[in-house]
């Protein structure tokens, strides 16, 4: 009887152990993917923002000409002027010396402008490169592993308990067929006590009209013996 539940648990033991592998199997697969597509991620925001800073070098760099080449131009043309106007010495070498010196400030303020564009862009970089391995982290959680030893104790306590509850229910049944069976054998020995008392009952009553008789049978005797007495006495 007990055999059945027992063989219920243990079934629903190994449902458990293959839930929990194909549970594994799963999460490791998702983890899988998503970090696969985090890696898409990562790389495509790296792309796009090397490619942003080269354009803002290539940008930088134009800029960078111009300046050199509109300051070229414009002392070019202050000489050309001057020798043309007559205009020498102190004054056009001045005017040249103002051009080169705002295009050499022009210059220096493009070079701060890609240091900076630079060390933003170094610091999108680590920054990006934090935010990965964080997602990575994220995703990869520890994927609990089946555990066979906790389902097989867990197994062994709930059958333990079951065929506990089956000798529990065995020993209930048997004790109560033999308090069924003292029961019959305590009646069975009222009945016979019964019996015994009413069989003497009437062996008291057999005795008694016995008893009666014999008294009636002594009567009689002695009626005769008198009424013999009588008839002998002379008158």
């Amino acid at each position: 009887m007990c055999s059945i539940p027992i063989a219920l648990t243990i079934a629903s033991g190994v449902a458990q152990y293959g839930s929990q592998v194909q549970a594994a199997k799963a999460q490791a697969q998702a983890q899988q993917q998503a970090s696969r597509f985090e890696l898409q991620r990562h790389q495509h925001a790296m792309t796009t923002a090397r490619h942003k800073e080269a354009q803002e070098d290539a940008a930088l760099a134009v800029e960078a000409g111009k300046g050199h080449k509109e300051a070229d131009e414009a002392i070019a043309t202050t000489a050309t002027a001057g020798e043309e106007g007559g205009v020498g010495g102190s004054a056009v070498g001045l005017s040249m010396a103002d051009f080169a010196r705002a295009n050499a400030e022009y210059q220096s303020m493009l070079v701060l402008q890609e240091k900076m564009s630079d060390t933003a862009s170094l610091l999108s970089f680590e920054g990006g490169g934090i935010q990965y391995q964080q997602n990575m982290l994220n995703i990869n959680q520890p994927i609990d592993s089946p555990n066979p030893l906790g389902i097989l104790l867990n197994v062994a306590q709930t059958g333990m308990g079951q065929y506990q509850a089956g000798q529990t229910r065995a020993m209930q049944r048997e004790s109560m067929g033999l308090q069924r069976s003292l029961n019959a054998s305590q009646l069975a020995t009222s009945r016979a006590q019964l019996s015994l008392t009413q069989a003497g009952s009437r062996n008291q009553l057999a005795n008694l009209d016995l008893l009666r008789a014999q008294t009636g049978t002594e009567r009689s005797r002695a009626a005769l013996f008198d009424a013999r007495r009588i008839q002998i006495t002379p008158r």
